[in-house]
């Protein structure tokens, strides 16, 4: 067994772990979602009131409430203020407001807020996804906020942080078109025939059945977007109390001897072995580990 099996394998552990460790609040969130949406009767009470000859009526109260909490929300909306901390720093703030003004502007910014404002009165959790996407006009990276549904994202269940800063991994998971993933991924079009293949015969027999990787309804697959630490030990030197990477000193050691005429080299500083955290990134459907590469 190779390292990229391997790899994969751990992932989709990982990914399993953190949709059963998020089995209790989907249930009740989507409870609360539909209760929003009006459908608040169970099903096995429709059921005796139509035995009944009796209508389901529903008066929705909750919609009309977090509907008005939204707007409060979206009439009140602020923008992020950058205040000095010394009497250089005007220009900075300024450039920083600005800067961050064009970012949201460019993003409507302020239309996914109210959206994940309101998911998060509904189901408790609003999901933020912040990542930049390739131009192909002008070829440059533009910035990307937007809301994604909640009920996509998938977080290791030891994270305890609001702002998911001690997660180990996470996971968006989405659902898509095998045709659309072999556009994308057309090196990998025979593998995910195969495993459409194999999910198809699993499933037969089964009506609208849905497992963790296929959805025989609407014929989809699931592509799990897995980012990960990947943790490790680096050499870092000490130039004058300055701490300097490897991959750095040669430039330092320079720029050092341009300062103060002093010649120094790598073996006479003093090193530092001190953990290294690197964001990583995996793209996998299934069996199939379709990207592993260092978050861009």
């Amino acid at each position: 067994m190779d390292s990229t099996t391997d790899n994969l394998g751990e992932y989709k552990r990982q990914f399993q772990r953190a949709v059963d460790g998020r089995d209790d609040w989907r249930e009740q969130a989507r409870r609360c979602y539909r209760y929003y949406m009006g459908k608040q009767w169970d099903a096995s009470d429709i059921e005796k009131l139509k035995e009944q000859g009796r209508p389901a009526l529903t008066v929705n109260m909750v919609r009309p409430f977090i509907n008005l909490l939204s707007g409060f929300y979206s009439f009140n909306a602020t923008e992020p203020d950058f205040l000095p901390r010394t009497v250089g720093d005007d220009e900075l703030c300024r450039i920083a407001k600005a800067v961050t003004k064009w970012v949201y502007d460019g993003t409507n910014y302020q239309r996914h807020k109210v959206r994940i404002f309101t998911d998060k009165c509904i189901g408790g959790e609003g999901v933020y996804k912040v990542y930049t996407k390739v131009n192909y006009e002008s070829l440059a990276e533009d910035i990307v906020i937007e809301r994604v549904s909640p009920f996509s994202l998938y977080v290791d269940p030891e994270c305890v942080n609001p702002d998911l800063s001690d997660a180990n991994y996470l996971d968006f998971a989405s659902w898509v078109d095998k045709e659309e993933l072999k556009r994308v991924y057309p090196e990998f079009k025979d593998e995910i025939d195969a495993m459409v293949t194999m999910f198809a015969e699993e499933e037969k027999g089964k009506e609208n059945s849905m497992s963790t990787w296929w959805d025989s309804e609407n014929k989809k697959v699931r592509l799990v977007e897995h980012w990960y630490k990947e943790h490790s030990m680096q050499t870092v030197y000490d130039v004058m109390g300055i701490l300097v990477k490897d991959k750095d000193i040669d430039e330092m050691l320079f720029m050092h001897y341009e300062q103060t005429g002093m010649i120094m080299t790598k073996e006479e500083l003093r090193k530092e072995r001190l953990p290294k955290v690197q964001m990583r990134q995996a793209l996998f459907c299934g069996g199939i580990l379709l990207e592993d590469m260092d978050s861009p």
